[in-house]
């Protein structure tokens, strides 16, 4: 008789259900050692084995309103109509009912539930209602298990993982999980044939590395609009375990190699066991630190590795089995020699049987034996390895038990062995390994470095992130800080080992730490109980001494920033909407308010007031954070206010001048397009001023018109302070038209009223515009120097970046062509203007940023340093975008050039503006730098440059230098000697030496090429200090070729340094 431990009612042999109250008669029995317990127990009582699920036929009631990574298995008896049709109804029902009950048996043992049952099929979950990290590993495992035992019947079988929602459905609420992982699962079971195992592509990719797996032609499934990646399972590896998934780089663990190595010459020199239990959490690097012991001591040893299974039955006997099969091939099960353990408890005879096998091969070489995932292992399945470990005193054997920390059975029963704890990586030692992972991705080091705080210095995770960066999800590395907003895509393989670690928790405990997920920076006892209800300190206590929660100032929050978010994303969407709420009204600051409102109404759309309230808190405190010139945060909560409905007029004129003035023209035209003036003649004319700022982008005739319009109603308004910003504003427009000399007019307009009204801001302002314009003019380092130090004084960013930009442009253009020490201040400005930009959220102007940077890395034959500021830029710039801004084109073509030589050029620009002019100019500096002076001289003549120096703005002047350069190997030397001497004039004027040096030296070959070498002499006498970098070189290109071998040895060597073919190209002279 078997005893029900519900209802305690005694069922007959053979009974699986309880003839009284329907509960599982195997819901409480051990797996492993066969026990009864009781139902409420999670663990076995005499072996301490983790228990199934208490019904293995059902999901737990306190399992409703979870989302859950989970797997799903449909199992299908396969002919059965033809089995009902031809057969007796009575022996049908008992044929099938003995099968399903075997395949729940299996399902249970593997640690799923059987979900329901739906005639000759079968429902079960891995996943629901605990988690384990190995959920798809165990249900492609039951299947397989369930195909080797179909006996008489044969099964189809459909597995899929995914996101589901546990849920009571129905009048009886029966529970159950909802989801497109389920209807996935249950039509790959029906594409399945007799047999098969089919499997969706998360499963897939969770379980490759463990099982052999045979690509299908994509499914086309009902209900499903495009096809399904389909995959059939062919079988399964052994337990060993080593290099799954491939080896991780190995970094920072020097000290626990020199300590094992350390341990394995003991045991070899005392010729005596020694044991080394190696903790650590999922991911850390335990079996990566084993791989690396393995290899280095194979070459003295013999080297056994297994691993304790996570799921079925008799754990301990499996391992036996596998270590025997490793020890002695000639005994292993199935052999014609001596008798291996069976799959039965391992007994006294087995252990000396192990421990002989041990010897034996110790005697050939000392052994390495390493067992891993012990943390799997029950008491009943260590009692043996204890015993064993016992007799191996006076082996030569070094056994390394690797395992996590919790569940901690295992280490409790090795009290007497040495624990070797492997912690997370050092930031530093976890940055370097994400920018080794990404080899060959130009991870820049910020990008690294977040990666490794994101991950905690978990290798697992590092390596996940990375690849999901990889994948080109930008926005699951980057995240709205404001909004407080989760990554969108957490990789599953995280998922797993995440969700599997909190489900070890006590019901209450995984409650209060999801309570605690709502609060980014943390929050204190009491705004937490606020949220959780009831009591919280002692599940605050226990978490915060078990590591998973830290303590802080009073403050309390998920230590692992990873953790948080699968706890986060495991409330569905309508209670993390109401913990929000309940957040909010405990907040502390309106900046807390704001967020946790938006979220609360992000998640519960339908309640209209709380949209409201929300929408309202988010504008005010959006725009309290703009006036404290904490932009990038104030325009994420003005932003998130707009899209809720928030109208009032003014905030959102602040919002969209915010939007023109980062770039993002088309968010601010539709802001603007919802501003109603109502008779307002101010705001009338405000929304015009705004809307000729954010057309420019597109349009910028346009823009100056409608600014010239702006300027002069602001006339008719008496606002004289409004006024000078529009005809500022439109001086900027005229300057990217190439109308320079008017926008200079308009500039020194608005500059005078600015003066008379004292406006330091607007001086400000006209000075860099001036500066850019008149670049000449002996005002513009005072100009720029108090832009910057009025920036700096009040700590507005937007301003600090409006005089970083004018400062980075006009140092790069003194320094362009130069050596390392002329281009450092370049770059240094150039560093700064990108760090600011990227805390305002300007893409346009950081992306600008990293372009400087990398033609001048590219220019000292930094090649490496200049493909991955480029990089940074192309990261910053979507591809459509890249149409419209020539800069980013032109460096991409430079960099590409200076590889190999063979790139595509971009079109000569259209325009006559600075940035077009000064992309060209770089495109035929590629060209002649590499040697391609045919591709140079026809890039010439489609371009803006090929004018005359008088019919054009300074910077063409300046960059006469490129166009002389190239006049002169086409042997147009009165052109050139035209284009030269202007660029000449024009670097003297602004200081812009190494260009002035290389003009000088292209009219010294103007003159050697005229077979004047005297003259040429008498110019390059002009030169009196290097400049170093391209312009010392062309210096040197000159002297060789007038015959000075040193100075040729120098450019040989240099042009070479700098991957620069073409200055060493010779030229015939006349």
């Amino acid at each position: 008789m078997t005893q029900c431990t519900s209802c305690g009612t005694d069922n007959p042999e053979g009974f699986t259900f309880c003839g009284s109250c329907g509960t599982s008669l195997s819901g409480g029995r051990c797996p492993a050692c066969g026990f009864v317990n009781q139902e409420a127990q999670r663990y076995c009582g005499r072996c301490g084995n983790a228990l199934a699920p208490v019904h293995g036929d059902r999901v737990e009631d306190t399992d409703i309103g979870e989302r859950k990574l989970a797997t799903v298995l449909f199992a299908d008896v396969v002919g059965f109509t033809s089995l009902a049709e031809d057969g007796d109804p009575e022996s049908v029902a008992h044929t099938v009912d003995a099968a399903l009950r075997r395949v729940a048996g299996i399902v249970v043992e593997h640690g799923g539930t059987v979900d329901k049952y739906m005639g000759d099929s079968l429902m079960a979950l891995f996943g629901v209602p605990a988690a384990h990290d190995d959920d798809a590993e165990r249900a492609v495992a039951a299947a397989l298990a369930i195909r080797e035992a179909g006996d008489d019947l044969r099964f189809s079988i459909g597995i899929n993982s995914g996101e589901v929602m546990v849920t009571a459905i129905g009048e009886a609420g029966d529970v159950t999980v909802i989801g497109d992982a389920v209807n996935v699962a249950a039509r790959l079971e029906k594409a399945a044939g007799s047999g098969e195992i089919l499997v969706g592509p998360l499963t897939a990719e969770l379980v490759a590395d463990r099982f052999e797996l045979r690509e299908r032609d994509p499914a086309i499934l009902k209900g499903k609009r495009q096809p399904v990646a389909t995959f059939e399972v062919m079988g399964r590896p052994g337990l060993v375990r080593g290099e799954a998934g491939g080896r991780l780089p190995l970094m920072g663990r020097d000290a626990e190699l020199d300590f094992l190595r350390a341990a394995w010459q003991r045991a070899i020199a005392d010729g005596r066991a020694i044991v080394i239990l190696v903790s650590g959490e999922a991911g850390v690097g335990k079996t990566r630190l084993a791989d690396e012991v393995c290899t280095r001591v194979e070459a003295d040893g013999n080297v056994v590795r297994a691993t304790c299974p996570g799921y079925g039955a008799l754990v301990g006997s499996r391992l036996a089995i596998e270590l025997t099969r490793q020890l002695a091939p000639s005994v292993a099960p199935g052999s014609d020699g001596a008798a291996s353990p069976k799959p039965a408890a391992l007994d006294e005879q087995g252990v000396w049987r192990l421990r002989r096998l041990i010897a034996e091969r110790a005697a050939e070489k000392p052994l390495l034996l390493v067992i891993d995932d012990c943390h799997h292992a029950t008491a009943a399945d260590l009692d043996p390895l204890l015993q064993l470990t016992a007799r191996l005193a006076d082996v030569p054997v070094l056994l390394l038990l690797l395992g996590r920390p919790q569940p901690g059975t295992w280490i409790a029963k090795f009290a007497g062995a040495t624990t070797l704890r492997i912690e997370p990586l050092s930031g530093s030692d976890a940055s370097r390994l994400a920018m080794q992972l990404a080899s060959g991705s130009a991870l820049a080091v910020d990008a690294s470095r977040a990666i490794a705080v994101q991950a905690g210095g978990n290798p697992l995770y590092i390596r996940e992130l990375v690849r999901l960066l990889g994948s080109g999800d930008a926005a699951a590395a980057v995240r709205s800080e404001a909004l407080d907003e989760p990554r969108r895509h957490l990789p599953a393989t995280l998922q797993a080992v995440l969700a599997a670690r909190l489900d070890l928790l006590p019901p209450r405990d995984k409650a209060v730490l999801q309570d605690v997920a709502i609060f980014t920076d943390g929050a204190t006892a009491v705004e937490i109980a606020a949220v959780a209800g009831g009591d919280v300190e002692s599940s605050l206590d226990r978490l915060v001494t078990a590591g998973l929660l830290a303590e802080r100032e009073g403050r309390h929050l998920v230590g692992d920033p990873l953790l948080r978010e699968v706890a986060y994303e495991q409330l569905p969407h309508a209670t993390r909407g109401e913990r929000h709420r309940q957040a909010a009204a405990v907040a502390a600051t309106s900046l807390g308010r704001a967020r946790h409102l938006g979220l609360a109404a992000a998640y519960v759309p339908a309640d209209t007031a709380l949209r409201d309230a929300a929408a309202a808190e988010l504008g005010h405190t959006g725009l309290e954070l703009l006036a404290g010139f904490h932009v990038r945060d104030g325009l994420e909560l003005l932003r998130r206010a707009f899209e809720l409905g928030f109208a009032e007029p003014a905030a959102l004129l602040r919002l969209a001048e915010v939007e023109i003035d980062i770039g993002q023209s088309s968010a601010a035209l539709e802001v603007l397009d919802r501003i109603d003036p109502a008779g307002d003649a101010e705001l009338e004319v405000a929304v015009l001023h705004a809307r000729g700022n954010a057309v420019r982008a597109e349009d910028t005739a346009k823009s100056a018109e409608m600014l010239a319009e702006a300027a002069g109603r602001w006339a008719e308004l008496g606002n004289e302070a409004k006024r000078a910003w529009a005809l500022a504003n439109r001086g900027m427009t005229l300057f990217e038209m190439g109308r320079t000399d008017e926008a200079a007019a308009s500039d020194e307009d608005a500059m005078r009223i600015f003066t008379r009204l004292g406006d330091r801001e607007g001086v400000a302002a006209a000075g860099q515009a001036l500066a850019l314009e008149r670049p000449d003019d002996p005002r513009v380092p005072a100009w720029l120097d108090a832009g910057l130090e009025l920036a700096d004084e009040t700590g507005d960013l937007a301003q600090q970046r409006n005089s970083l930009i004018t400062l980075a442009w006009t140092r790069f253009i003194r320094a362009n062509l130069g050596g390392a020490e002329a281009t450092a201040q370049a770059l240094g400005h150039a560093a700064r203007l990108a760090a600011v930009c990227a805390e305002l959220g300007d893409r346009y102007f950081e992306a600008q940023a990293h372009c400087i940077a990398a033609v001048i890395h590219r220019m000292a034959g930094g090649i490496d340093e200049a493909a991955a500021c480029l990089a940074r830029a192309q990261r910053l710039v979507p591809v459509a975008a890249r149409q419209r801004d020539p800069l980013l084109p032109a460096v991409e073509y430079m960099v590409a050039m200076s590889r190999d030589g063979l790139a595509s050029p971009p079109e000569a620009a259209s325009a006559s503006g600075p940035l077009s002019i000064l992309a060209d100019a770089l495109v035929i500096d590629a060209q002649l730098l590499a040697g391609d002076v045919a591709a140079a001289m026809a890039h010439l003549a489609a371009s803006k440059l090929d004018v005359a120096p008088g019919q054009t703005q300074f910077l063409a002047r300046l960059m006469g230098a490129t166009r002389g350069a190239v006049l002169v190997l086409a042997g147009r030397y009165a052109e050139a000697e035209e284009s030269l001497s202007a660029a000449r004039d024009s670097a003297r004027a602004v200081g812009a030496w190494p260009t002035e040096v290389i003009s000088t030296a292209l009219l010294a070959e103007v003159q050697m090429c005229r077979g004047q070498p005297a003259a040429s002499r008498d110019l390059l006498a002009e030169v009196t200090d290097d400049p170093g970098g391209i312009a010392g070189l062309a210096v040197d290109r000159v002297r060789w070729l007038l015959g000075d071998e040193e100075a040729g040895e120098r450019l040989r060597s240099g042009s070479a340094a700098l991957a620069a073919p073409g200055l060493a190209v010779p030229v015939k002279v006349m």
